[in-house]
């Protein structure tokens, strides 16, 4: 098992991943995947890490500075996700790992991230690596 910066020609196995996860997101294409990671990777202050199993990848995480005007600067977990089939191994705590010391180097303050209320397993994952409940709060979202 490898834990390393993406690359884009990891789009394929994202794609999956992302399927996985949703398979509404079947409507994002792999073309745009690949266009989307070459846009974070160049454009950006963004950082995926994935999971490397066997030449294949089984997870990712993709984090993000979050800057405020009312706060230090910390890291956003935008979407973190493990393939079912490489579940229970220690990958997502190592993705975890990786991106928190990624955070702690460039003098962030500490990590945020937002979870679906019904996701209990997601939610003892992350309290078992010290994460703590900020508050309950409604996600509005206005699409265009």
């Amino acid at each position: 098992m490898e834990i390393r910066k993406i690359e884009i020609s990891d789009f394929e196995d994202i794609y999956k991943l992302n399927l996985e996860l949703n398979p509404k997101l079947s409507e994002f294409s792999p073309e745009q995947v690949k266009e989307r990671i070459r846009f974070l990777v160049t454009k950006t202050e963004d950082i995926v890490f994935v999971a490397v199993d066997e030449g294949a990848v089984v997870g990712y995480i993709h984090g993000s500075p979050y800057v405020s005007l009312f706060s230090e600067t910390v890291t956003l977990i935008k979407l973190f996700i493990v393939s079912a089939s490489a579940r229970g191994q220690g990958i997502g705590g190592r993705l975890l790992e990786s991106l928190e010391a990624w955070s702690k180097e460039r003098g962030y303050t500490g990590m945020r991230l937002n979870c679906r209320a019904d996701r209990l397993d997601t939610h003892r994952f992350y309290l078992k690596h010290g994460y703590v409940v900020k508050k309950d709060q409604k996600n509005f979202v206005k699409d265009y």
